[in-house]
């Protein structure tokens, strides 16, 4: 695919805000070779801190910058339009673009705003601790008080309502919650496996708590994404006793049918 020269966006002068959706769908276009009646710039109101590109069924190419970035500067916006647009047209975005996108998404501003959206007007649907079989909240009160030193102050805890497969368990930032998925609310999978998978969260916590501490330096990353999972965080986790006993229930409980 011939690729199409990118340059860096400089608008000439500081538009208007009414104006600066539409002058940057003029940068975008003219980035990309598009005619600007085929570009279309705006913004829309999400339950979380998210940007999208599409290519509308008219052949328009569609950029929704979420309502929440309305107040950053115009050269960050102007990043993340040209990233997406890049994205959905299959091309690759201007150096300048990647470089403030990917510093945007370092800036632990961005990490917090996102937090207060999500925890503004996403909603955990989830059931209580006590299921059918298993209550978490003794099981999480046991790891969060006998393998942690010192003790950590457990979070709200409870089922998800569906019994998810793809994500057996959560630790939500936003509302500081743990889910499990109901998938595991049955008699064959043991109250130690499912200590094993709430000392995992209880781990996502407490990184949580240590990058939130005024000395905390910057989470682990891979490339410009914040590293879940790092080695040190396996090594914490095999500290489990008989880890990998509860890894094999894990196993076998997802590939069981769903827990009606």
């Amino acid at each position: 695919m011939h690729q199409l020269a990118l340059t860096r966006w400089s608008p000439p002068s500081t538009p208007l805000p009414d104006e600066f959706p539409s002058s940057l769908a003029r940068q975008v276009a003219g980035a990309h070779g598009r005619p600007v009646s085929q570009v279309e710039v705006g913004y829309r109101r999400y339950t979380t801190l998210k940007s999208t590109a599409r290519i509308a069924a008219d052949g328009r190419l569609v950029v929704t910058l979420s309502e929440d970035l309305r107040r950053e500067r115009p050269e960050v916006q102007g990043a993340i339009a040209h990233v997406l647009a890049a994205r959905v047209l299959s091309r690759t975005a201007p150096a300048w673009a990647q470089d403030a996108y990917s510093m945007w998404l370092r800036d632990p501003a961005t990490r917090e705003l996102s937090l207060v959206v999500r925890a503004a007007r996403g909603r955990r649907r989830t059931l209580g601790p006590q299921g059918r079989h298993h209550d978490l909240r003794p099981l999480l009160d046991s790891v969060a008080n006998e393998l942690f030193d010192p003790p950590l102050a457990p979070p709200p805890v409870g089922w998800t309502k569906a019994a998810a497969r793809a994500v057996l368990a959560s630790f939500d930032e936003a509302h500081r919650v743990i889910t499990v998925s109901r998938l595991l609310d049955h008699p064959r999978v043991r109250p130690e496996t499912l200590r094993y998978l709430l000392y995992h969260e209880m781990l996502h916590c407490e990184d949580f708590s240590r990058e939130r501490a005024p000395a905390a330096g910057p989470p682990p990353r891979s490339g410009s994404r914040r590293r879940l999972h790092p080695r040190s965080f396996r090594e914490r986790l095999h500290r489990f006793p008989n880890w990998k006993a509860a890894e094999a229930d894990l196993a076998r409980a997802f590939r069981r049918r769903k827990v009606d």
